[in-house]
């Protein structure tokens, strides 16, 4: 093909888009390189239209092409920033949602600290260098009823931390049926090699005995780590040591260390079969580990605690320091762990969201229904079912209320729209219908929810006309 020929010769240049308003609004959105990336990529997808023949040539048509792929490229990139969406899945803790919400209270009372500087690593009373745990450090220990505690950016690392600090080069004892997999495939035999301890496996899939333990034990014996199994459940035949048991067989050099993972704190009765850290320090736990942001209800963290004497260890690992969090994380467990030991459960907003009563949940539909305007037969209040989730209490279920969508498109389609809200609603598909959970939405979301299906019914009824 001459060059005369080629469709091609009419793509508009790079410096002609930039002037174009779709280009002043890159180069304000990512600067000026930026602005030129994104543009190229524009230009690309519109070459590769040309050359698979389904876009006519043209300047005119294909400068519009290119500045209408740009401006996909930048609702892709606005789409995909961090940003607040509403969570009405009816999963408490939805890991892909960011699990435990925190509350604008906290950072409305963190803004001070976080927006200038602060005294994470300084003694105010002597002017030294302080430890980065500061009060933290006090607060977990007081609240959890052990020697010592601190804390690092998640329980997987608390883990890792634990096994390379303790136990690297020597021997772990863990039962078969405890060999879990930690949410987006990361195994526990993963952190095991990487951590440089060896694994020891014990007992079988379902059974595994206090004496199979005690006899596991030899000079390569470092750890018994009980990991609990936070995002699954077994039935039946099925049985397992208890803390308090494996403290009284083990022998004194080996340490006992509970992974707990969900850090429930055993309120009101509330999920009986998950452990909690200070019944297995009570118990005789040399270490516990759990994370921040599961059922404590705080940011992404993992809690160790236990003896002084294996915290001060871990705390001079040089891993420790690649694994150790950062102000804003610091603030968010400190705060929450100041929630807990007042009581205040319900400014803690996983725990207000579990207190909600049904009536109440029912009344707040109806007010979305109405202010929405769908009427009979477009949406319904039905009694639901939430979860938990985020790999704690499995299987366990909390009674909720939804709207369920009665309206001529597909759940599919009702979705994706709903999703492109200003504020993206994320719903759940059942029995082929759309609904939205109200357990998992904060009470200062329903307009929002209420806005998001007014403009869902505007449309379904433009795509019919």
């Amino acid at each position: 093909m001459s060059k005369t020929q080629d469709p091609r010769r009419h793509l508009p240049r790079t410096d002609d888009l930039l002037e174009t308003p779709s280009g002043k609004k890159a180069e304000g959105m990512v600067g000026r390189e930026g602005a030129k990336a994104i543009v190229r990529r524009g230009i690309a997808k519109v070459e590769e239209q040309v050359t698979a023949g389904r876009i006519e040539s043209g300047r005119d048509k294909l400068r519009g092409a290119a500045e209408a792929a740009i401006e996909d490229e930048l609702l892709t990139l606005d789409r995909r920033r961090l940003q607040h969406v509403i969570n009405a899945t009816g999963v408490m803790l939805h890991t892909n949602l960011g699990r435990a919400p925190l509350g604008r209270s906290l950072f409305e009372k963190g803004s001070s600290v976080l927006g200038g500087y602060c005294n994470l690593e300084i003694d105010l009373e002597t002017g030294e260098r302080g430890g980065r745990g500061g009060v933290l450090d006090d607060l977990l220990r007081l609240l959890l009823g052990a020697e010592a505690a601190f804390a690092v950016n998640n329980n997987a690392a608390a883990v890792l931390l634990v096994l390379h600090g303790l136990a690297r080069g020597r021997e772990v004892v863990v039962s078969r049926g405890e060999l879990i997999q930690i949410g987006g495939g990361f195994r526990l035999p993963d952190v095991f090699e990487t951590s440089g301890a060896r694994l020891k496996e014990v007992g079988t899939t379902n059974i595994t005995t206090a004496e199979d333990y005690r006899m596991s034990q030899g000079p390569e014996t470092a750890m018994f780590l009980k990991a609990h199994s936070s995002n699954y459940r077994m039935e039946g035949f099925v049985s397992s040591p208890s803390i308090a048991e494996l403290a009284a067989i083990k022998d004194p050099a080996v340490l006992l260390v509970h992974d707990i993972g969900s850090g429930w704190m055993a309120y009101e009765g509330l999920f009986p079969d998950e452990p909690t850290p200070v019944r297995s320090l009570a118990e005789g736990a040399d270490l516990v580990t759990f994370s921040g942001d599961k059922l404590f209800g705080g940011p992404q963290a993992g809690v160790i605690a236990g003896r002084n004497d294996l915290v001060a260890r871990l705390k001079r690992s040089p891993l420790h320091r690649a694994l150790r969090i950062d102000k804003a994380t610091a603030l968010g467990l400190e705060e929450t762990a100041r929630l807990h030991l007042s009581a205040r459960l319900d400014d803690i907003p996983l725990f207000r969201m579990m207190r909600v009563s049904i009536e109440a949940l029912r009344k707040r539909g109806a007010r979305i229904l109405r202010k929405s305007g769908l009427g009979k037969g477009q949406a319904r209040i039905l009694s639901t079912q939430a979860a938990v989730g985020g790999g704690s209490a499995p299987g366990m279920g909390v009674e909720s209320v939804g709207i369920e969508i009665h309206l001529p498109w597909s759940p599919e389609r009702t979705s994706a729209f709903l999703r492109s809200a200003p504020i993206s609603v994320i719903g759940r598909i059942r029995d082929d219908k759309v609904v939205l959970d109200l357990r998992t939405v904060l009470p200062e979301e329903d307009e929002e929810i209420a806005g998001a299906l007014s403009r869902l019914i505007d449309g379904v009824s433009r795509s019919e006309t």
